[in-house]
This record gives C-alpha cells, sequence and structure tokens, in this order.
C-alpha cells in the first residue's frame, strides 16, 4: 500500500536505514552543503544547532534563469535576506554561517553534505536536496547515501576534495555591508542605492571573469524567450536581461563583464533601472480584479484573470493543499473531536467565501431577481468575520487566503483606515480586501460615521449596487452587535487554540503547505463560476451555494472523497454563539429570570453587575424575542425556550396546569 513506500531511500554504511533523516544529522556542530534552498528561513532552522554553517546554494532542475538570477539580479538577493530572522542575520555577520553561489556562467547541481564534530566526521550525497519536501518522506522520490570518515574513510576523502574544489570556485553571497552592519535587521537593501551597491559587490568578487561563448549560448535561449506579457517570470527575464547587459561587454569571442570603475561610471543608469524596476512593483501591486460582462474576470490593465485548469492533476494538487490545511485545525489544535470538525468546517466555509467574493455583488442581483424586491439585497452579507481569541488560528487563515488570492494581507491599525475600506468598495473592484485584527467598534460604533459604524454598515448592505468587492477580517471573540448588524455580516467562530508546544512544528508544515501554491485554482473556479452564471439560478438564501457546487465538481473530477468538513450549507455561529451565552445565564442565574405566565421577567441588575455587560447581553437577543425593553427586560417565555433549547421540567409543567386551572 501508498502508506509504506519509502520514498526517501536511504543508505547508510552500505545497509539501508529506515530511522529519520534527523537522526543523521544528530551530535554534530558543523555542517558543510551544497544544495538547492527553496526558504532560506526553512534551511536555516532546519540548521540552526550547527555552531559553524558553510551553505553552496545549487540549482534545481538546471534552472539556469533561476541561477542567472541570483548571481545578478540585487532584488533577488535583498529578497533571500529579507526571510532571514535576526539570528540566523547576526551569525551572518560574525561569520558562523557562510554562504556562497557559483560564478556567473556556472551552475551548480550537486548535493553533498559533511558533517563533523572533533574528530568524528559524515559524508552523505545523493539526489536529495536540504529542503523539507526532500527530506519529508512524502511522495518525492530520492536517493541519499550515507558514510561516517571511520567506516569508509576513502570515499569520504573523495567527498570532502570535492566540495572543496566547488567551494574555490565559488563566490562569497553575502553584502559587505550586511557582514560589516553591527544591526543586520536595519540594514536597507531594497533602496536603488542599496541594490547598486549589492550588484557594485557582486562585480568585485566576480572579478574578470569572463563567460565563454558556449557558456552563453545557454544563458541566451533562457533571456531571449521573453514574450509580450506581463507575468512575473517574464518580468523577471526582462530585468535580468537589462541588467546582463549593462554589466557586459563583447570582446571577440567573449563576454566579459565591466570592471568595478566602469560600473561606477554607469551608476546613473543602473540607478534608473532600479527605479524604474521599483515602480514596476507598486504598478503589479496596484493592479486589481474587475468582472466582464460575460461574468470572467480580467485584470484591470486588460488581460483575462479566469482561466481553466485542464489538468486534472493539477487540480487534485491544490485539493491536497487544500485539505492539508485544513486538516492543521485537526493536528496541532487543543480540543475534542468534534470540537476539531467544527473548527474545519469554519476554516472551509472561509475559504469558500473568499473563492465565491467576487461574484457576491452579482449573486445579491440575482437574489433580488429572485425575491423581487431590493430590500432583501442585505440578505447576502460583503463582509465576512472571522472571529476567535489568540491562537485559534485566525490569522493564519487569512495569511492562507492572502497566498490563495494573491492579495495583499492588511491590517487595521496600519496601513488601512475606514475611509480606505469605503473607497474600496466602491472602486468597483470586485476581489476581496483582508483585514486582519479588525476593531469591533468599525461594526458596533452607533456614532453617525460615513465610514463605519451601525449606520455606515447598514447603508452599505442595503444600498452597494452594481460590482463590488467584499471584505474579509478577523477579530477578537469578544464581538457583539445588535441584530440589524449581525444579519449582515458573515459571521464565523474559531474556538480551540493550537497547541503553543508545537508551534516550531506547525511552522514547518506551514511552510511547506504553501510551497507551490498560487492563485490558479481560483482563477479556474471563477471561469467555472462565469460559465454557472449563465444559467438559471436559486441563491435559496446560501450566498455559497453555486461555490459548494464548483468545489463538489472538483472532488468528484479528481475522485476524492468530499470531507467531513465539506459543509451544506452557510452556517449561523452567531445564533449558536447567542443561544450559548444565554442558556448558560438561564442555567446558573436563574434567579434572575422570572416566569410569569408566557413572558420571562429578566432582571439584569441579579444576572449582571456591569452595565456594559448588560448592553452586550442583550445585543445576542434576537428582536423576536424582546417583548419589552425598558425598566424590566421582559421576554417571550416560548421563544426564548426555543432559543435555548430548554424544555420545561415536569414539576412546571404541572404549575402551570394548577395555575389555569384556579384562574
Amino acid at each position: 500500500m501508498e502508506t509504506h513506500v519509502r520514498y526517501l531511500n536511504i543508505v547508510f554504511n552500505d545497509k539501508k536505514f529506515d530511522g529519520d533523516f534527523k537522526e543523521l544529522v544528530e551530535n554534530f556542530e558543523e555542517l558543510r552543503a551544497v544544495t538547492f534552498v527553496s526558504s532560506p528561513k526553512a534551511f536555516f532552522d532546519l540548521t540552526k544547532n550547527f555552531k559553524k554553517v558553510i551553505l553552496i546554494i545549487g540549482i534545481e532542475d538546471n534552472d539556469i534563469l533561476n541561477n542567472l538570477d541570483k548571481q545578478i539580479n540585487p532584488d533577488s538577493t535583498a529578497d533571500f535576506f529579507k526571510q532571514l530572522d535576526k539570528d540566523t542575520l547576526e551569525k551572518i555577520a560574525k561569520s558562523e554561517i557562510e554562504i556562497r553561489y557559483a560564478r556567473i556562467g556556472q551552475m551548480i547541481h550537486s548535493k553533498i553534505f559533511i558533517l563533523s564534530k572533533g574528530n568524528r566526521k559524515r559524508v552523505m550525497v545523493g539526489s536529495a536536496n536540504l529542503t523539507g519536501s526532500a527530506l519529508s518522506n512524502k511522495k518525492q522520490f530520492e536517493e541519499l547515501i550515507v558514510y561516517d570518515q571511520d567506516y569508509n574513510s576513502s570515499l569520504f576523502k573523495i567527498f570532502e576534495d570535492r566540495f572543496e574544489e566547488i567551494y574555490e570556485q565559488t563566490l562569497d553571497y553575502v553584502p559587505e555591508r550586511l557582514k560589516k552592519s553591527k544591526e543586520p535587521m536595519t540594514v536597507n537593501l531594497v533602496t536603488a542605492n542599496g541594490k547598486f551597491e549589492i550588484l557594485s559587490d557582486m562585480i568585485k568578487k566576480q572579478e574578470a571573469f569572463v563567460i565563454s561563448s558556449d557558456a552563453l549560448k545557454e544563458l541566451t535561449p533562457v533571456l531571449d524567450e521573453e514574450k509580450i506579457n506581463l507575468d512575473i517570470k517574464n518580468r523577471k527575464f526582462k530585468t535580468i536581461k537589462e541588467i546582463f547587459h549593462k554589466i557586459t561587454k563583447k570582446s571577440k569571442e567573449r563576454v566579459v563583464l565591466i570592471s568595478p570603475n566602469e560600473l561606477a561610471k554607469r551608476k546613473p543608469i543602473f540607478m534608473d533601472t532600479f527605479n524604474q524596476s521599483s515602480k514596476a512593483k507598486e504598478t503589479e501591486a496596484k493592479v486589481g480584479i474587475k468582472c466582464g460582462t460575460d461574468n470572467l474576470l480580467y485584470r484591470t490593465d486588460g488581460y483575462l484573470y479566469s482561466k481553466k485548469i485542464d489538468d486534472t492533476k493539477k487540480i487534485a494538487f491544490f485539493l491536497d493543499k487544500l485539505e492539508r490545511f485544513i486538516n492543521a485545525y485537526k493536528i496541532f489544535t487543543i480540543g475534542s473531536k468534534e470540537e476539531k470538525i467544527f473548527t474545519q468546517q469554519r476554516v472551509f466555509e472561509a475559504i469558500l467565501y473568499t473563492f465565491v467574493s467576487p461574484y457576491i455583488w452579482k449573486l445579491r442581483e440575482i437574489h433580488i431577481e429572485e425575491k423581487g424586491s431590493k430590500s432583501v439585497r442585505a440578505d447576502i452579507p460583503v463582509f465576512l468575520v472571522i472571529a476567535g481569541r489568540s491562537y485559534t488560528g485566525k490569522t493564519h487563515l487569512l495569511e492562507f487566503l492572502s497566498v490563495l488570492t494573491n492579495q495583499r494581507l492588511f491590517t487595521f491599525e496600519a496601513p488601512i483606515k475606514p475611509s480606505d475600506i469605503r473607497n474600496y468598495f466602491y472602486s468597483g473592484e470586485v476581489f476581496p480586501l483582508l483585514i486582519d485584527e479588525m476593531k469591533k467598534q468599525y461594526f458596533s460604533s452607533g456614532s453617525d460615521f460615513s465610514t463605519k459604524g451601525e449606520g455606515f454598515i447598514k447603508e452599505l448592505s442595503n444600498t452597494l449596487d452594481n460590482t463590488h468587492p467584499c471584505v474579509i477580517s478577523t477579530l477578537n471573540a469578544n464581538f457583539d452587535a445588535n441584530s440589524q448588524i449581525i444579519r449582515r455580516i458573515y459571521y464565523l467562530e474559531m474556538k480551540i487554540t493550537f497547541d503553543k508546544k508545537r508551534r516550531e512544528e506547525m511552522d514547518s508544515y506551514y511552510s511547506e503547505t504553501v510551497k507551490g501554491l498560487n492563485d490558479e485554482l481560483l482563477k479556474d473556479f471563477s471561469w467555472r463560476m462565469a460559465h454557472k452564471l449563465d444559467g438559471e439560478l436559486l441563491i435559496k438564501y446560501d450566498a455559497l451555494r453555486i461555490g459548494r457546487e464548483i468545489f463538489k465538481d472538483y472532488f468528484l473530477q479528481t475522485k476524492k472523497t468530499i470531507p467531513r468538513w465539506f459543509n451544506k450549507e452557510m452556517l449561523n455561529d452567531y445564533t449558536l454563539k447567542s443561544k450559548n451565552i444565554w442558556k448558560t445565564l438561564f442555567e446558573t442565574r436563574k434567579n434572575g429570570f422570572k416566569v410569569k405566565g408566557n413572558d420571562i421577567l429578566v432582571d439584569m441588575k441579579t444576572i449582571f453587575t456591569d452595565h456594559f455587560e448588560q448592553m452586550n447581553a442583550k445585543n445576542y437577543l434576537d428582536p423576536s424575542i424582546v417583548k419589552e425593553d425598558s425598566v424590566v427586560l421582559v421576554l417571550d417565555k416560548k421563544r426564548f425556550f426555543e432559543f435555548i433549547d430548554h424544555k420545561e421540567g415536569l414539576i412546571d409543567k404541572l404549575k402551570k396546569i394548577a395555575k389555569n386551572r384556579n384562574s
């Protein structure tokens, strides 16, 4: 069976090794590695217990573009170091970590790991890179041959010499400014001046190295593949090609790097290039998504966004990633089996709402036509609120949605403001605005604000028409609002927390989960959604119903079993929360509730000592339950008992019968 497959095949001192890879690197102090690095952070997390690390960065699958990119593109260098934490940067500054790379025109595809502690040494070679995916033994066949020096000294010597041979042909990848800085975290590598310094540093380290005509032939086809297109890979081609031509000059049959002095003279040209590159990134960040008359999604620069995925294996890949992420809320959380399923359902519902959100405006229009009244527009919420205490995984969920949509994640404090949110609603764009840690006052403030509060939310929900986006936000579990607001937002509550003791394991799991993820599935989803909207549809008070059908199609197409956390209809968490609050109050503070005929008189001062708590508690009651709210809070007994699922006991019923007879 598949579960018994050993994807990472390890041979240790001429014998098959069935243990974990981590056992092979324990109790060593120094590591010399030649390996491809998919995530600098993950690599240095994996090697953080070593006192000395020498990393020679290789390439994967003869990826010439990325190889050249890292050798001449300052942006790539800056991105590499921006991923590292303060401790790692400090080790680099102290030369406890050394990072090296191939010269221009050379490529390194070797995988060699040499471990040492005193006289004890070990070598590891094979196909496996030192990455989580290669060493996780999960659906990636890899080979690793391991020898201790005292078991096979001659083979160990061969690969130790080989490492030194490769080392001599490589260059220090760390910018001098970073090594000299006393505060590595404050080093700015992304300004135009910073980029020019990185490039100057690279040129000096390459010295007078030349590229032969044969090597140039390997590089040129890649550089010439640039098309008139705006995708990320082709923009990278264009940047590398431009820098490459500016730092080289032709000399007979060779291409030679210009000298550091020549580079200094050309500084204004490079500064212009780097400034243009920064502006291009800013422009790309501002490219939005709008909906066409054919219901397909288009970028605001005119390019079609919606795109069908024809490869079923690719859809299966994305479903596996979604399932893996949702399963984290089962694997790493503390709670019962039922509580974990409850949470997973909320996570999936948030993902589903996010995928449907570019069409919420359209579904609101269909709902109006279906019911024949504009007043029902507010039935379909333009706000998704994900509430919960600390460590319930709210922010991780929002980060995951950011990856799936390729949308920036904001915080409510900065840089997003209520006025920004309002402006975005009227921008004509349709992609959701993702906001972490929103303040509850945004929804519950009773003041007359034009950008937040009850009046604004009601006006927005009731009158916003034509194409518009949605807002997806997180906030703390103490959120409360009156019924007029509650029915205008989609409220999901995360109840169980993650196990803090497994933080490192969770971070690694998440890093592996998002690896390779992008917005391709959303592009396919929007393509399918557009075609479904061409037919006759009924909303039936479930704005996500069509989205559920599409995800069912995904599971059927890939022959996967629909998971237990797949919701059949929209959830009603605020009602559940309200019910539990008042059920608990009724059962634990009965002296504050007095049954009188068909009414229940609630003594709020007996139940609550705080006026603020009193007001919050009232917000959790449906208006249909409240008969009077002046001096005394009077509730409809039948409706209240139905609300909290309370059944009168036998004694209560006998008292009621006796009272009716006496009357």
